[in-house]
């Protein structure tokens, strides 16, 4: 037979064993606008650094052999699904390759529910994570800086001018009534009419993260903080200048807006936007692909159960499709599988089927795999 590579981004050659399509073309849930995607399975070159896996494009991904072998025994979804596919999917096929399908029934453990359900809870969880972030507020979408978590305490002013309100006491009352209390820094700032830039800071001692405010047109403060700063910026304070107020910053808040908004910025370059759809009947924008593909896995898993077998093609394709066109009540969805789980977990328990995956016995049918490949033989 003809032999078949693959290379990586070194443009270094792989000879492939087994390639086949996988995805939504496989379970019977692809639409005209799906995309096709591949998985395979290759030979490590002895005169090649080991790699565990060549992925090209988000289409593409295949595994080196001892590496497949070892998802094999994990009871990997993934790597369980291939051995399953349909031959009529089947781009290419090593005849070594053959010995691993031939001997799928065997990776059928109790382990399954383990992986199968946990891969199921990551997708729950994916998909609230998704609609978390479609429907941040465009103000959460903003980078804010170190100002923005700086509150203003008002009635600090009583600390620095006393000799000024002992002169002028109903002045100094009419102010502090008015504004006393905390704000924002920011709203602050608008509401004194001051610039940003004319502003100076000073550490207050002993006091942790509460700062002196100090303002001057004339003086060379060096204001609060750049743009593109994580930090709020001291000034040099000439000896005998009085403060506007005390501040006080939040650093922890502002770490942890950082950290939201870099998570907000990753998932906007990198998810697909066809999956985010508008459900009429919870008005909330979901990743609906998600739950399509968690109910999927816990019905894979009951398959296993009730046919000893794993049925990839699944027969109630179209129902899987109206979960993924947001026909469903999400909550109401996650509940039911959640409980279809627990029950799930006892019949696994109660099943016939080993514990775990034979080990030694899969290392064996890889170095019979690689010797085959080897010597160029066929089964």
């Amino acid at each position: 037979m003809l032999t078949k590579y693959i290379t990586d981004e070194n443009d270094n050659q792989y000879e492939l064993l087994f390639e086949t399509v996988r995805g939504s073309t496989i379970h019977g849930t692809n639409s005209e606008n799906s995309d096709t995607d591949y998985i395979g399975v290759f030979m490590q070159p002895i005169h090649l650094r080991r790699i565990e896996h060549i992925r090209n494009n988000k289409d593409e991904i295949y595994y080196e052999l001892e590496y497949y072998i070892d998802l094999l025994i994990k009871s990997d979804p993934g790597a369980l699904e291939m051995l399953y596919i349909d031959k009529k999917h089947h781009l290419y096929c090593h005849p070594a390759f053959q010995i691993l399908i031939d001997n799928r029934d065997k990776l059928l453990t109790k382990d399954c529910f383990t992986t199968f359900s946990g891969m199921a809870y990551s997708m729950i969880k994916k998909s609230r994570n998704t609609a978390k972030m479609v429907n941040w507020s465009e103000t959460d979408k903003k980078r804010l800086l170190p100002i923005d978590f700086c509150t203003v305490w008002l009635g600090n002013q009583f600390m620095f001018t006393k000799l000024i309100v002992n002169k002028f006491k109903r002045f100094f009352r009419f102010y502090y009534d008015e504004y006393s209390g905390t704000m924002s820094l920011t709203e602050f700032l608008k509401m004194k009419n001051l610039k940003e830039e004319h502003c100076g800071l000073a550490h207050l001692d002993k006091m942790k993260d509460c700062f002196s405010l100090y303002y001057s047109a004339n003086k060379s403060y060096r204001g609060l903080c750049f743009e593109t700063s994580n930090h709020l910026r001291l000034s040099s304070i000439p000896k005998g200048e009085i403060p506007l107020c005390i501040l006080q910053y939040n650093e922890s808040a502002y770490s942890n807006h950082c950290k939201r908004h870099k998570e907000y910025l990753e998932w906007e370059r990198n998810h697909n936007k066809d999956r985010i759809i508008e459900t009429n009947t919870i008005g909330q924008k979901i990743d609906a692909k998600s739950i399509q593909h968690c109910v999927r896995l816990i019905e894979t898993a009951e398959d296993i159960i009730e046919y000893n077998t794993l049925k990839v093609f699944r027969e109630n394709n179209e129902y899987l499709k109206n979960i993924r066109k947001g026909n469903f009540n999400l909550e109401e969805l996650i509940t039911d599988y959640k409980d279809r789980l627990t029950l799930l977990k006892e019949k696994f328990e109660q099943s016939n089927l080993p514990d775990k995956v034979d080990r030694q016995y899969f290392k064996n049918l890889q170095k019979q795999i690689q010797t085959i490949f080897l010597n160029n033989q066929t089964i």
